[in-house]
């Protein structure tokens, strides 16, 4: 279960950026791709898959910039605050 930042799991990663509209579009080896529109431009991310690993904070930290939204959005539902919605995501057409 993370904590603010830290201890993000794949399937954590993959429940946020779902529950913000973003949709997995392609595979390349352990790296899953999700797509997204966040604040009116088109966002692309990966989430690494590696079975029962944490993502180390730093690959957490290029997730979180590549995804657009912000950190505080991120570190909310970290800490346990899973209705935590971040306004500028739409879902694509």
């Amino acid at each position: 279960m993370p904590n603010g930042l830290l201890n993000w799991n794949f399937k954590d990663v993959e429940r946020f950026l779902r529950k913000h509209y973003f949709k997995h579009v392609n595979t390349e080896g352990s790296h899953f791709y999700y797509r997204g529109c966040v604040d009116g431009q088109e966002r692309l991310t990966f989430v690494p898959w590696h079975r029962g690993k944490s993502i180390p904070p730093k690959t957490l930290e290029s997730i979180i910039h590549k995804s657009g939204i912000p950190k505080n959005f991120w570190k909310k539902w970290g800490n346990g605050n899973k209705n935590i919605h971040y306004e500028g995501v739409r879902a694509r057409k």
